[in-house]
């Protein structure tokens, strides 16, 4: 479940952490599902094989959780896990993934082999590698799924914990445009200037003239106004006026 709203450095404002709660109203559905989709995980799948998903069983018993989350959730349109299992010799992973298109579910398979050049070696992702090594749950992108679809493409994830040990990631692709136009929408309503992703990039802004993808420091701007969404890692940000670091 997505935490409470923090405040943190500049001055904070009711305009800010209306939006704030409005970020968590419209992705905290999807993380309650990614959660039960780890639950699934642990339930149905054996995560002491090596490899788990190189086991046809294991898809079959993971796909109703999968399919579950894809037919009841509007904004995912990618779901499934990442796993490196107990005995894998090498540290790859073994991935499961499921895809909606057109109100169709069907699985989508990645190559998972480290002697391919098309090798999908998801250790190395951020989706993957930052709830793994942080045990919390995150939102990237927007980014180009370069090793997947091609498309423009924001991912949720969070950790799959057994007995206390990170064994993997569970994650959802979303429907970047409608999560966007949802988030903008949003950010107009409150006054609010930009949603900031965990490395200050613009995810979406209320400025025409602001690009998803800025950093926030090369605006010229300056940052009147700040409210983090913990476990996100993200931030909304108002601004005003010209940046002390610009002349």
């Amino acid at each position: 479940m997505v935490s409470a709203v923090n405040t943190t450095g500049e001055h904070s404002d009711r305009g800010l952490r209306r939006a704030a709660r409005d970020i968590i109203t419209l992705t905290e559905p999807l993380f309650d599902a990614l959660a039960e989709l780890a639950e699934a995980c642990r339930r149905d799948v054996d995560l002491t094989l090596p490899r788990p998903f190189d086991d046809e069983a294991s898809w079959s018993a993971f796909a109703p959780a999968a399919d579950h989350v894809l037919r009841t959730h509007v904004l995912a349109t990618g779901v499934g896990a990442a796993v490196i299992g107990e005995e894998s010799a090498d540290g790859t992973a073994s991935m499961a993934w499921w895809i909606r298109r057109d109100g169709h579910v069907s699985r989508k398979r990645h190559v998972m082999n480290p002697q391919s050049d098309s090798f999908y070696d998801v250790r190395h992702l951020r989706w993957f590698r930052v709830p793994m090594a942080t045990g919390r749950p995150a939102l990237f992108g927007p980014y180009v799924d370069s090793w997947g679809t091609d498309d423009i493409t924001l991912t949720a994830a969070v950790a799959l914990i057994v007995d206390d040990r990170r064994v993997g990631v569970v994650a959802a692709d979303l429907d970047t445009r409608q999560y966007l136009d949802l988030a903008e929408a949003v950010l107009r309503e409150t006054g609010v200037s930009a949603l900031l992703d965990d490395e200050d990039r613009v995810v979406v802004s209320s400025d025409p003239s602001i690009d998803t993808g800025s950093r926030i420091a090369s605006l010229g701007q300056a940052v009147t106004g700040r409210e983090t969404i913990d476990e996100l890692n993200w931030s909304l940000a108002r601004l005003g006026g010209q940046s002390a670091n610009r002349s």
